[in-house]
Protein backbone atom coordinates (compact mmCIF):
# COMPACT_ATOMS: atom_id res chain seq x y z
CA UNK A 1 0.00 0.00 0.00
CA UNK A 2 1.26 3.52 -0.63
CA UNK A 3 2.20 6.18 2.17
CA UNK A 4 0.16 8.64 2.54
CA UNK A 5 2.08 11.79 3.36
CA UNK A 6 1.36 12.98 6.80
CA UNK A 7 -0.49 16.00 6.27
CA UNK A 8 -2.45 14.97 3.71
CA UNK A 9 -3.49 11.62 5.93
CA UNK A 10 -4.41 13.74 8.96
CA UNK A 11 -6.34 16.00 6.86
CA UNK A 12 -8.50 12.92 4.99
CA UNK A 13 -8.37 11.75 8.78
CA UNK A 14 -10.72 14.51 9.30
CA UNK A 15 -12.52 15.19 6.45
CA UNK A 16 -13.90 11.66 5.99
CA UNK A 17 -15.66 11.60 9.85
CA UNK A 18 -19.34 11.62 9.87
CA UNK A 19 -21.27 14.74 10.04
CA UNK A 20 -22.27 15.69 12.97
CA UNK A 21 -20.35 13.63 14.62
CA UNK A 22 -17.27 16.05 16.55
CA UNK A 23 -18.34 16.54 19.77
CA UNK A 24 -17.16 20.62 19.77
CA UNK A 25 -18.27 20.59 23.52
CA UNK A 26 -17.29 17.42 25.09
CA UNK A 27 -14.57 18.00 28.19
CA UNK A 28 -11.04 17.53 27.60
CA UNK A 29 -10.41 14.55 30.09
CA UNK A 30 -7.64 13.45 31.64
CA UNK A 31 -7.11 10.28 28.88
CA UNK A 32 -9.17 8.84 26.52
CA UNK A 33 -7.88 4.44 25.64
CA UNK A 34 -8.76 3.90 21.91
CA UNK A 35 -9.17 0.51 21.26
CA UNK A 36 -8.96 -1.05 17.74
CA UNK A 37 -10.44 -4.45 18.03
CA UNK A 38 -10.56 -6.64 15.28
CA UNK A 39 -12.78 -9.52 15.43
CA UNK A 40 -12.79 -9.99 11.99
CA UNK A 41 -11.16 -13.22 11.89
CA UNK A 42 -11.35 -16.35 14.49
CA UNK A 43 -10.95 -14.27 17.51
CA UNK A 44 -14.68 -12.45 17.21
CA UNK A 45 -16.19 -13.74 19.96
CA UNK A 46 -13.29 -12.98 22.25
CA UNK A 47 -13.46 -9.94 21.25
CA UNK A 48 -17.23 -9.48 22.10
CA UNK A 49 -16.52 -10.79 25.47
CA UNK A 50 -13.59 -7.96 26.23
CA UNK A 51 -15.87 -5.72 24.48
CA UNK A 52 -18.62 -6.73 27.26
CA UNK A 53 -15.89 -6.73 30.27
CA UNK A 54 -15.51 -3.13 29.10
CA UNK A 55 -18.77 -2.02 30.21
CA UNK A 56 -18.68 -4.06 33.17
CA UNK A 57 -17.25 -0.65 33.43
CA UNK A 58 -17.43 1.59 31.18
CA UNK A 59 -16.04 5.48 31.28
CA UNK A 60 -15.75 8.02 33.83
CA UNK A 61 -15.46 11.57 34.41
CA UNK A 62 -11.56 11.31 33.97
CA UNK A 63 -11.14 8.52 31.26
CA UNK A 64 -12.83 8.09 27.94
CA UNK A 65 -12.94 4.70 26.40
CA UNK A 66 -13.74 4.94 22.86
CA UNK A 67 -13.38 1.14 20.62
CA UNK A 68 -13.80 0.78 17.09
CA UNK A 69 -14.86 -2.81 17.02
CA UNK A 70 -14.88 -4.83 13.94
CA UNK A 71 -16.93 -8.22 14.39
CA UNK A 72 -16.64 -11.02 12.03
CA UNK A 73 -20.50 -12.81 12.53
CA UNK A 74 -21.64 -9.29 12.11
CA UNK A 75 -19.71 -8.51 9.02
CA UNK A 76 -19.47 -4.81 10.20
CA UNK A 77 -17.39 -2.60 11.74
CA UNK A 78 -18.47 0.30 14.32
CA UNK A 79 -17.30 3.07 16.85
CA UNK A 80 -18.84 3.50 20.25
CA UNK A 81 -18.31 4.79 23.21
CA UNK A 82 -18.30 2.62 26.48
CA UNK A 83 -20.47 3.27 28.53
CA UNK A 84 -21.62 1.08 31.94
CA UNK A 85 -24.04 -1.94 30.94
CA UNK A 86 -25.61 -4.96 33.47
CA UNK A 87 -26.35 -6.58 30.81
CA UNK A 88 -24.06 -9.23 30.66
CA UNK A 89 -24.43 -10.83 26.82
CA UNK A 90 -25.55 -7.91 25.00
CA UNK A 91 -23.40 -5.15 23.88
CA UNK A 92 -25.05 -2.23 24.75
CA UNK A 93 -22.48 0.68 24.00
CA UNK A 94 -24.04 2.91 21.63
CA UNK A 95 -22.86 3.23 17.58
CA UNK A 96 -21.44 6.53 17.11
CA UNK A 97 -20.43 5.34 13.35
CA UNK A 98 -21.34 2.65 11.32
CA UNK A 99 -18.23 1.83 8.92
CA UNK A 100 -19.72 -0.62 7.15
CA UNK A 101 -16.84 -3.11 6.04
CA UNK A 102 -13.87 -0.96 6.75
CA UNK A 103 -10.68 -2.69 6.26
CA UNK A 104 -9.18 -3.40 9.72
CA UNK A 105 -6.11 -4.61 8.35
CA UNK A 106 -5.18 -1.24 6.88
CA UNK A 107 -2.54 0.93 8.84
CA UNK A 108 -4.73 4.24 7.80
CA UNK A 109 -8.17 3.18 9.11
CA UNK A 110 -5.91 3.01 12.84
CA UNK A 111 -4.88 6.25 11.68
CA UNK A 112 -8.26 7.22 10.77
CA UNK A 113 -9.34 6.07 13.96
CA UNK A 114 -7.35 7.89 16.30
CA UNK A 115 -7.96 11.07 14.22
CA UNK A 116 -12.10 10.35 15.20
CA UNK A 117 -11.07 9.44 18.94
CA UNK A 118 -9.14 12.53 19.42
CA UNK A 119 -11.63 14.63 17.24
CA UNK A 120 -14.32 13.16 19.57
CA UNK A 121 -13.03 12.65 22.74
CA UNK A 122 -10.15 14.92 23.58
CA UNK A 123 -8.50 14.12 26.53
CA UNK A 124 -4.53 15.58 27.64
CA UNK A 125 -2.80 11.75 27.44
CA UNK A 126 -3.91 8.81 25.18
CA UNK A 127 -3.69 4.98 25.56
CA UNK A 128 -3.84 3.17 21.93
CA UNK A 129 -4.77 -0.64 22.59
CA UNK A 130 -4.14 -2.80 19.15
CA UNK A 131 -6.34 -6.15 19.86
CA UNK A 132 -5.54 -9.48 17.62
CA UNK A 133 -3.57 -12.21 16.90
CA UNK A 134 -0.30 -10.95 16.91
CA UNK A 135 2.82 -12.77 15.46
CA UNK A 136 5.77 -10.50 16.75
CA UNK A 137 7.71 -8.00 13.59
CA UNK A 138 7.17 -10.68 11.02
CA UNK A 139 4.53 -13.22 9.68
CA UNK A 140 3.58 -16.71 11.05
CA UNK A 141 1.90 -18.27 8.48
CA UNK A 142 -0.88 -20.28 10.83
CA UNK A 143 -1.74 -17.03 11.77
CA UNK A 144 -1.31 -14.04 9.44
CA UNK A 145 1.72 -11.34 9.98
CA UNK A 146 2.26 -8.90 12.18
CA UNK A 147 -0.52 -7.42 13.85
CA UNK A 148 -4.04 -7.01 13.07
CA UNK A 149 -5.33 -9.70 10.72
CA UNK A 150 -8.43 -9.28 8.69
CA UNK A 151 -9.91 -12.53 7.07
CA UNK A 152 -12.03 -10.89 4.57
CA UNK A 153 -9.60 -8.33 2.96
CA UNK A 154 -6.27 -10.51 4.24
CA UNK A 155 -4.38 -7.38 4.95
CA UNK A 156 -2.31 -6.74 8.10
CA UNK A 157 -0.34 -3.94 9.62
CA UNK A 158 3.30 -4.67 9.73
CA UNK A 159 5.58 -3.53 12.09
CA UNK A 160 6.83 -0.66 10.30
CA UNK A 161 3.46 0.27 9.36
CA UNK A 162 2.58 0.48 13.00
CA UNK A 163 5.38 3.04 13.16
CA UNK A 164 3.54 5.14 10.86
CA UNK A 165 0.70 4.91 12.29
CA UNK A 166 2.20 6.19 15.66
CA UNK A 167 3.84 8.66 14.20
CA UNK A 168 1.21 10.18 12.33
CA UNK A 169 -1.18 9.55 16.05
CA UNK A 170 1.56 12.13 17.46
CA UNK A 171 1.03 14.93 14.86
CA UNK A 172 -2.72 14.22 15.67
CA UNK A 173 -2.98 14.86 19.08
CA UNK A 174 -0.03 17.49 19.04
CA UNK A 175 2.76 15.19 21.47
CA UNK A 176 3.84 11.32 21.49
CA UNK A 177 1.73 9.14 22.50
CA UNK A 178 1.49 8.48 25.94
CA UNK A 179 1.26 5.04 25.74
CA UNK A 180 1.08 2.11 23.10
CA UNK A 181 -0.12 -1.43 24.01
CA UNK A 182 -0.74 -4.58 22.26
CA UNK A 183 -3.52 -7.20 23.66
CA UNK A 184 -2.04 -9.44 21.13
CA UNK A 185 0.57 -12.31 20.95
CA UNK A 186 4.19 -11.92 21.24
CA UNK A 187 4.50 -7.86 20.69
CA UNK A 188 6.83 -7.88 23.37
CA UNK A 189 9.85 -7.27 20.97
CA UNK A 190 12.71 -4.64 20.88
CA UNK A 191 12.46 -4.90 16.92
CA UNK A 192 8.74 -3.39 17.33
CA UNK A 193 9.21 -0.79 20.36
CA UNK A 194 12.13 0.58 18.31
CA UNK A 195 9.82 1.04 15.41
CA UNK A 196 7.66 3.21 17.23
CA UNK A 197 10.22 5.08 20.54
CA UNK A 198 10.33 7.98 18.40
CA UNK A 199 6.62 8.78 18.84
CA UNK A 200 5.51 6.84 22.30
CA UNK A 201 6.29 7.25 25.34
CA UNK A 202 5.50 4.25 26.95
CA UNK A 203 5.17 0.58 25.39
CA UNK A 204 3.71 -2.36 26.45
CA UNK A 205 3.35 -5.65 25.35
CA UNK A 206 3.27 -9.53 26.08
CA UNK A 207 6.63 -11.76 24.54
CA UNK A 208 4.55 -15.14 24.83
CA UNK A 209 0.94 -15.52 23.83
CA UNK A 210 -1.70 -13.58 24.98
CA UNK A 211 -4.80 -16.40 26.14
CA UNK A 212 -7.97 -16.18 24.55
CA UNK A 213 -9.74 -13.90 27.30
CA UNK A 214 -7.13 -11.17 27.16
CA UNK A 215 -6.42 -8.12 29.51
CA UNK A 216 -9.27 -8.43 32.00
CA UNK A 217 -10.71 -4.91 31.26
CA UNK A 218 -13.03 -4.73 34.35
CA UNK A 219 -10.41 -4.85 36.58
CA UNK A 220 -8.55 -2.60 34.51
CA UNK A 221 -10.79 0.37 34.24
CA UNK A 222 -12.01 -0.45 37.94
CA UNK A 223 -8.85 0.38 39.07
CA UNK A 224 -7.95 3.20 36.16
CA UNK A 225 -10.99 5.09 37.52
CA UNK A 226 -9.68 4.82 41.00
CA UNK A 227 -6.60 6.61 40.79
CA UNK A 228 -5.82 10.49 40.36
CA UNK A 229 -2.72 12.01 38.51
CA UNK A 230 -2.11 8.83 36.60
CA UNK A 231 1.04 8.73 34.75
CA UNK A 232 1.72 6.83 31.25
CA UNK A 233 3.99 4.43 33.11
CA UNK A 234 1.77 3.61 35.81
CA UNK A 235 -1.49 2.92 33.74
CA UNK A 236 0.89 0.55 32.11
CA UNK A 237 2.44 -1.53 35.04
CA UNK A 238 -1.76 -1.59 36.21
CA UNK A 239 -1.96 -3.09 32.99
CA UNK A 240 1.22 -5.59 33.43
CA UNK A 241 -0.38 -6.32 37.06
CA UNK A 242 -3.93 -6.46 36.75
CA UNK A 243 -3.04 -9.11 33.74
CA UNK A 244 -0.75 -11.43 34.85
CA UNK A 245 -2.80 -11.29 38.22
CA UNK A 246 -5.95 -12.56 36.40
CA UNK A 247 -4.29 -15.44 35.10
CA UNK A 248 -2.44 -16.55 38.57
CA UNK A 249 -6.17 -18.05 39.11
CA UNK A 250 -7.44 -14.75 38.88
CA UNK A 251 -11.02 -13.93 37.12
CA UNK A 252 -9.21 -15.50 34.14
CA UNK A 253 -7.93 -18.52 35.40
CA UNK A 254 -5.13 -20.48 35.30
CA UNK A 255 -2.79 -19.69 32.24
CA UNK A 256 1.03 -19.05 31.41
CA UNK A 257 1.43 -15.30 30.39
CA UNK A 258 3.47 -12.16 30.33
CA UNK A 259 3.63 -8.83 30.33
CA UNK A 260 6.22 -6.13 29.94
CA UNK A 261 6.40 -2.47 29.67
CA UNK A 262 9.24 -0.51 28.36
CA UNK A 263 10.22 3.13 28.23
CA UNK A 264 10.71 4.39 25.26
CA UNK A 265 13.14 7.25 26.26
CA UNK A 266 15.76 4.88 26.89
CA UNK A 267 15.58 3.43 23.80
CA UNK A 268 18.81 5.10 22.39
CA UNK A 269 21.21 3.91 25.63
CA UNK A 270 19.75 0.12 25.12
CA UNK A 271 20.35 0.08 21.33
CA UNK A 272 24.02 1.28 21.71
CA UNK A 273 24.51 -1.37 24.19
CA UNK A 274 22.90 -3.95 22.16
CA UNK A 275 25.29 -2.34 18.91
CA UNK A 276 28.27 -2.92 20.52
CA UNK A 277 27.60 -6.75 21.75
CA UNK A 278 26.23 -7.25 17.92
CA UNK A 279 29.94 -5.91 16.82
CA UNK A 280 31.79 -8.22 18.72
CA UNK A 281 29.54 -11.12 17.58
CA UNK A 282 29.95 -10.19 14.22
CA UNK A 283 33.82 -9.97 14.50
CA UNK A 284 34.07 -13.92 16.24
CA UNK A 285 36.28 -15.65 13.99
CA UNK A 286 36.65 -19.27 15.57
CA UNK A 287 34.44 -21.94 14.54
CA UNK A 288 34.53 -22.73 18.31
CA UNK A 289 33.40 -19.18 19.53
CA UNK A 290 30.67 -18.80 17.11
CA UNK A 291 29.44 -22.60 18.20
CA UNK A 292 29.41 -21.49 21.99
CA UNK A 293 27.13 -18.54 20.75
CA UNK A 294 24.81 -20.95 19.29
CA UNK A 295 25.10 -22.85 22.32
CA UNK A 296 23.84 -20.13 24.32
CA UNK A 297 20.60 -19.48 21.27
CA UNK A 298 19.80 -22.91 21.97
CA UNK A 299 19.58 -22.47 26.07
CA UNK A 300 17.71 -19.43 25.83
CA UNK A 301 14.25 -19.31 26.17
CA UNK A 302 12.55 -19.45 23.31
CA UNK A 303 9.26 -17.68 22.22
CA UNK A 304 8.95 -19.14 19.01
CA UNK A 305 11.13 -20.79 16.49
CA UNK A 306 13.03 -17.42 15.53
CA UNK A 307 12.25 -15.38 18.94
CA UNK A 308 14.42 -15.43 22.02
CA UNK A 309 14.24 -13.62 25.37
CA UNK A 310 17.24 -11.88 24.42
CA UNK A 311 18.48 -10.96 28.69
CA UNK A 312 17.75 -14.77 28.84
CA UNK A 313 20.04 -15.22 25.67
CA UNK A 314 22.59 -12.62 27.14
CA UNK A 315 23.08 -14.91 30.31
CA UNK A 316 23.81 -18.09 29.13
CA UNK A 317 26.02 -16.44 26.39
CA UNK A 318 28.19 -15.25 29.49
CA UNK A 319 28.34 -18.52 31.11
CA UNK A 320 30.18 -19.54 27.37
CA UNK A 321 33.49 -17.62 28.59
CA UNK A 322 34.38 -16.37 25.14
CA UNK A 323 37.44 -14.23 24.25
CA UNK A 324 35.81 -10.59 23.86
CA UNK A 325 33.11 -10.83 24.87
CA UNK A 326 33.32 -9.24 29.00
CA UNK A 327 31.74 -7.02 31.31
CA UNK A 328 32.25 -3.67 29.38
CA UNK A 329 29.48 -5.56 26.93
CA UNK A 330 27.33 -7.96 29.40
CA UNK A 331 27.01 -5.06 31.99
CA UNK A 332 26.71 -2.27 29.51
CA UNK A 333 23.60 -4.01 28.23
CA UNK A 334 21.93 -5.24 31.13
CA UNK A 335 22.23 -1.48 33.00
CA UNK A 336 20.59 -0.10 30.21
CA UNK A 337 18.25 -3.09 29.81
CA UNK A 338 17.22 -2.11 33.63
CA UNK A 339 16.31 1.59 32.79
CA UNK A 340 14.27 0.30 29.75
CA UNK A 341 12.50 -2.28 30.83
CA UNK A 342 9.76 -0.59 34.05
CA UNK A 343 7.51 -3.60 34.74
CA UNK A 344 8.08 -7.35 33.87
CA UNK A 345 5.20 -8.87 34.88
CA UNK A 346 5.19 -13.36 34.79
CA UNK A 347 2.55 -15.96 36.09
CA UNK A 348 4.98 -19.16 38.24
CA UNK A 349 5.65 -20.87 34.77
CA UNK A 350 8.17 -17.99 33.39
CA UNK A 351 9.63 -16.91 37.04
CA UNK A 352 13.57 -17.17 35.68
CA UNK A 353 13.64 -16.82 32.05
CA UNK A 354 11.39 -14.15 30.85
CA UNK A 355 13.29 -11.12 31.68
CA UNK A 356 10.97 -8.88 29.73
CA UNK A 357 12.40 -8.58 26.12
CA UNK A 358 12.07 -10.81 23.09
CA UNK A 359 14.83 -10.30 20.05
CA UNK A 360 15.49 -11.79 16.54
CA UNK A 361 17.59 -14.34 16.92
CA UNK A 362 17.07 -17.34 14.22
CA UNK A 363 19.06 -20.50 14.15
CA UNK A 364 18.87 -21.36 10.53
CA UNK A 365 19.81 -19.52 7.46
CA UNK A 366 16.56 -20.10 5.98
CA UNK A 367 14.67 -17.80 8.36
CA UNK A 368 17.58 -15.66 8.09
CA UNK A 369 17.19 -14.90 4.59
CA UNK A 370 13.32 -15.21 4.25
CA UNK A 371 13.00 -11.94 6.26
CA UNK A 372 16.75 -10.12 6.11
CA UNK A 373 14.97 -7.24 3.76
CA UNK A 374 12.01 -6.74 5.62
CA UNK A 375 14.31 -6.49 8.90
CA UNK A 376 16.74 -3.77 7.01
CA UNK A 377 14.09 -1.80 6.85
CA UNK A 378 13.40 -0.90 10.83
CA UNK A 379 15.11 1.31 13.00
CA UNK A 380 16.18 -1.45 15.30
CA UNK A 381 18.48 -2.46 11.96
CA UNK A 382 19.80 1.35 11.26
CA UNK A 383 20.71 1.86 14.94
CA UNK A 384 22.24 -1.53 16.00
CA UNK A 385 22.90 -4.04 12.35
CA UNK A 386 21.90 -6.81 14.73
CA UNK A 387 21.89 -8.78 11.39
CA UNK A 388 25.96 -8.57 10.67
CA UNK A 389 25.89 -10.58 14.04
CA UNK A 390 23.24 -13.05 12.66
CA UNK A 391 24.91 -13.65 9.40
CA UNK A 392 28.28 -14.14 11.29
CA UNK A 393 26.53 -17.07 13.70
CA UNK A 394 24.47 -18.80 11.33
CA UNK A 395 25.96 -22.58 11.41
CA UNK A 396 23.05 -24.51 9.46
Amino acid sequence: MKHLAPALLILASLVFLTPGLVRASEPVRDWTMLVFLNGNNNLDDWAKFNLLEMEQVGSSDRVNVVVQWASYERKKVDRRYIVKSNTPDEVRSPVLQDLGRADMGDWRQLVDFIAWGAANYPARHYLIDVWDHGTGWHENRARGVDISHDDFTHHWITTQQLGWVLRDAAKIIGHKVDVYASDACEMGMIEIASELAANVEIYAGSQIDIPLRGWPYAQILRKWHARKDTSAADIARLIASEYVSSFKGGVHGKKDATFSVYDLGKTQALTEAIALLGTRLSKLGSTTDRKKVNNARIEALTITNDYKDFLDFLEQLEKEKIEGLGQDVFGGVRRAAADYVIANQVTSGYPRLAKGISIWLPGEKKWFSKYLSQYNALNFSAATHWEDALKNLLLE
